[in-house]
């Protein structure tokens, strides 16, 4: 949730965020409305919806959809497969430059390349 951005400026408790972003009483406003309009407009927009449970269970298909939805060469499935390696929780959990881990080097906030 939001606790630890300072952008957002909330040090509540998790459950508390969690009625609050429910009823749509957060900085970024409701969810479900930002939702709604995409959904509704999304023939009309250059924009691609996916599922995130979707993400998990058919991964390989939808690589291929947001790769063909940016218009670039086709990918193979071993290519494909990588993509999902490389973007899998473990291996961003593990990557300084995808997890935040460089926020906690001595309260700086550069970022660390690797």
């Amino acid at each position: 949730h939001a606790k630890g951005f300072s952008v957002f400026n909330y040090s509540g408790k998790f459950e508390e965020f969690a009625e609050l972003f429910l009823e749509g009483r957060v900085e970024s406003g409701s969810w479900w409305t930002h939702l709604k309009q995409y959904v509704e407009n999304k023939d009309g927009l250059d924009i691609l919806l996916l599922r995130y449970e979707d993400l998990h269970t058919k991964g390989l298909n939808m690589i291929h959809q947001v790769n063909d939805f940016l218009g670039l060469p086709k990918l193979s499935d071993e290519l494909c497969k990588r993509v999902l390696e490389e973007t899998s929780f473990n291996k961003m959990k593990e990557d300084p430059s995808a997890n935040y881990s460089w926020r906690m080097m001595a309260g700086k906030r550069t970022k660390v390349l690797s």
